[in-house]
């Protein structure tokens, strides 16, 4: 079918969801959200094949993006959950005008169309604006990446078998099936047909939908985003900030690719910055940050000399451009001139400087001691409150004596809570074992040897190789009597005594609360209170709770303080497979 067809067929499907009532829509949400769900393995295996195809032909860190496993899926999927707990607003009055001669004026808030996305490799994409179109009112018509089209095929095929399930039309929903760039072209010149074109990509995808396109295009922008450390800041804070900027997720368009230092303090950050961002992750086995620097910073450390364009360059990479300014306004001055105006930063302990740079920047977001990333308004995250399942392991067990880490060294998101583990345990005076693998048979041989080193629980964070070696690691454990506390409920679903994570349900509600009274309420953001999670929900295994000779009941009562909620699994390969 060519894409003209395919678009003919989804917007003679606009009609059966335009005057879709609430509910209606709310129903076919949801069971596209259980049906992708439902679906992972399929998923999963298509995301497989794109990832063997890209190797070799895109950056790891691009690769990153591309990648799903299991707990990416049901993130997905609980994205779109979210969206069912937003307002619906199709139909809102938003003005009335009563005009002397009687008439009534409304201005009356109504859905667009057919809304058109083009986005590269990251196949969330795929389900976040098939859910927000249906949400308003809208059908959908995607165009992904090369890279990613048979992950996104199958989402889109798990998101038409929901809508069906439902009573929806199937083709509210549909996916490009060429993905050459006449396919894109004949999309951004498709008048009639497509009402709003939304790009999600970068610099060149965005410049030639803006460029060719003859039908509604909403320009996004990519993201060259800022952190300046003033002669005020502290710069301890300042190197934090600066390595959660730069390698906590380097692929997304929030993620730091410029720091600017002023020169008061360069002497003395710029060393500190190196050893955190080049000298420490080498030492850890992670990969080190390129550090482009201008003439001012490579007089000062080692690194690759910043041509012209390295300031001006949105790498989505572990690399980063330094430069040295004089004041706070040549900072200024260079943000406005290099900045693409997404998300820039500044750490400073100085009240005044901090407002200036506010004032004079002119970004979407701009942030006082606070990563660049933190303009996501929502979404998921692999953070995870270690000390929370530190707390947990206690509970269970107040005696413990000798503890075991298992982790994948070059797994990123699991660096930073090893560290909080180790320093929580040594600080209670438990002896801790280190043991690593990057492979499930590498794995599989660090749990053996944790078993011979005579740990009573075993704790890993979010880390995916260790979640994919579980089926074949929790026998090893649940036999040597060892309770294994893990960072996700997948793992729990897989044969781990507990998995521990955020209520992503109730995460989501709220934050679509908040934006929604913020964006179409019209909430003050400074007045808006901050809503802080504390806790989690604790996922137990109960056959592996029996196994360990633990009743289920009595530990549920004793985590409950501790916990948003303590819920139940049974091993099995997938959600699905216990639903």
């Amino acid at each position: 079918m060519t894409t003209l067809d395919i678009l003919k067929r989804t917007k003679a499907a606009w009609p059966s969801i335009c005057n879709a009532s609430a509910e209606d829509k709310n129903r076919i949400l949801s069971a596209m959200a259980d049906s992708l769900q439902a679906r992972c393995d399929a998923i999963l295996r298509c995301n497989a094949e794109d990832m063997d195809a890209a190797r070799g032909h895109i950056s790891d860190v691009m690769l990153d993006r591309l990648y799903l496993d299991r707990g990416r899926v049901v993130a997905m999927a609980d994205g779109i959950r979210a969206t069912v707990a937003l307002p619906d607003h199709t139909g809102r009055i938003l003005a009335q005008i009563d005009h002397p001669n009687g008439m009534k004026i409304y201005k009356k808030q109504v859905p667009l169309g057919l809304v058109a996305i083009i986005y590269e490799s990251r196949p969330n994409v795929t389900s976040d604006a098939a859910a927000l179109a249906i949400k308003s009112g809208n059908v959908c018509m995607l165009r992904s990446g090369k890279e990613a089209f048979h992950t996104a095929k199958a989402i889109v095929a798990a998101l038409k078998q929901g809508i069906v399930s439902a009573g929806g039309d199937a083709d509210i929903v549909n996916i490009v099936e060429d993905t050459s760039h006449e396919s894109a072209t004949e999309i951004m010149q498709a008048k009639g047909l497509v009402d709003l074109l939304i790009p999600r990509g970068g610099a060149g995808l965005i410049r030639a939908c803006v460029r060719n396109a003859t039908v509604p295009c909403i320009e996004t922008g990519t993201g060259i985003c800022h952190v300046y450390v003033d002669q005020y800041a502290d710069l301890d804070k300042a190197v934090r900030i600066i390595e959660n900027a730069k390698t906590s997720r380097p692929s997304v368009c929030n993620a730091e690719e410029v720091c600017l230092v002023h020169r008061a303090v360069a002497a003395k950050f710029l060393p500190m910055l190196k050893k955190a961002l080049v000298d420490d992750r080498a030492a850890q086995g992670l990969t080190p940050v390129e550090l482009r620097l201008d003439a001012a910073a490579a007089q000062i450390i080692d690194g690759t000399p910043a041509s012209d364009k390295d300031f001006d360059t949105e790498y989505l990479d572990y690399i980063l451009a330094v430069g040295v300014v004089d004041s706070l306004d040549a900072a200024i001055a260079h943000v406005l001139a290099h900045s693409t105006h997404h998300s820039d930063a500044i750490v400073t302990e100085d009240a005044a400087s901090a407002e200036r740079f506010i004032n004079g920047t002119d970004s979407a977001a701009t942030y006082v001691n606070v990563s660049t990333p933190g303009s996501n308004l929502t979404g998921t995250s692999d953070y995870l409150d270690t000390a929370a399942v530190m707390n947990l392991m206690f509970v269970q067990n107040p005696d413990l004596q000798k503890v075991g880490l298992l982790y994948d060294l070059g797994q990123d998101s699991a660096a930073s809570a090893i560290e909080s583990a180790k320093a929580y345990l040594e600080d209670k005076g438990v002896e801790v074992i280190e043991r690593t693998g990057t492979s499930v048979d590498e794995i599989a041989l660090a749990a053996q040897a944790l078993v011979s080193d005579g740990v009573e629980a075993v704790f890993t964070p979010t880390d995916n190789t260790v979640m994919k070696s579980e089926l074949t690691i929790y026998e090893t454990f649940a036999e040597a009597g060892i309770p294994h506390y893990t960072g996700a409920d997948s793992f729990a679903l897989n044969g781990a005594f507990l998995g521990y994570g955020v209520d992503y349900a109730n995460l989501g509600v709220e934050t679509a609360n908040m934006i929604a009274s913020i964006l179409l309420d019209g909430a003050d953001p400074a007045a808006t209170a901050v809503k802080t999670f504390d806790n989690g929900t604790a996922t137990i295994n109960t056959e592996i709770c029996e196994q360990l000779g633990i009743d289920f009941d009595e530990l549920s009562e004793k985590f409950a303080p501790y916990c948003t909620k303590v819920q139940s699994i049974v091993t099995a390969e997938s959600f699905d497979d216990v639903q």
